[in-house]
């Protein structure tokens, strides 16, 4: 993590957390469904109010408020980073021994495959750790949070990360990527997770 990056703010706030060398490691659904039950966590243990979300193959792109939170945020990505990066070093551990995962189908029809195999994963994230005197480490050190101070700005990022998968090639509409909260805002679909709307009224 950056030194010096925390901001304080009442605001929400938009994310980017990208795997090391940009690995597409988010393209079965063992290793999608961690982020989510990570979201759902800090939804229900933290009070992290989860506002706009993308799962891609390589990084997640988010939108949170800390306002009901007793989290900062430097606490929350230290938490939220850490939670994925076991739930993930564990299944790839899980996957070595038992075979690989299948690839979802909108990356399949994308082209999108995982090349390495999972014990040269664990090796690229022990070796990663051993930099910065960690056991392993899953995410680049490329944070760079921005404060939405208005309805505009907020809902410029919405779209940009809405249209990630557009803009990728994956699907031709938003609302046709399956892990994105493109489903929630424009189909009112919230069966994949349930996003907080108090900013989008």
């Amino acid at each position: 993590m950056k030194k010096g990056w925390y901001k304080g703010s009442e605001y929400p706030y938009f994310l980017t957390n990208t795997v090391v060398e940009w690995k597409p490691i988010f393209i079965s659904h063992p290793y999608i469904k961690s982020v989510i039950e990570a979201f759902r966590f800090f939804q229900r243990e933290k009070a992290v109010l989860l506002l706009a979300f993308v799962v891609m193959p390589t990084h997640l792109h988010y939108i949170v408020s800390l306002a009901k939170s007793d989290l900062n945020l430097s606490a929350f990505q230290r938490d939220f980073k850490k939670w994925i990066a076991r739930a993930l070093f564990r299944l790839l551990k899980d996957e070595a021994k038992g075979g690989p995962y299948p690839v979802e189908d909108v990356f399949l029809k994308a082209g999108i495959v995982r090349k390495e195999s999972p014990d040269s994963l664990i090796d690229l994230l022990r070796k990663e750790g051993k930099k910065v005197g960690q056991g392993f480490k899953l995410w680049r050190v490329d944070e760079n949070p921005e404060a939405l101070a208005s309805r505009t700005f907020f809902y410029q990022k919405v779209k940009y990360i809405h249209n990630n998968p557009v803009k990728a090639g994956y699907v031709r509409r938003a609302s046709d990527y399956p892990y994105s909260s493109a489903r929630n805002h424009e189909l009112d679909d919230q069966k994949l997770i349930k996003v907080d709307g108090e900013w989008l009224e």
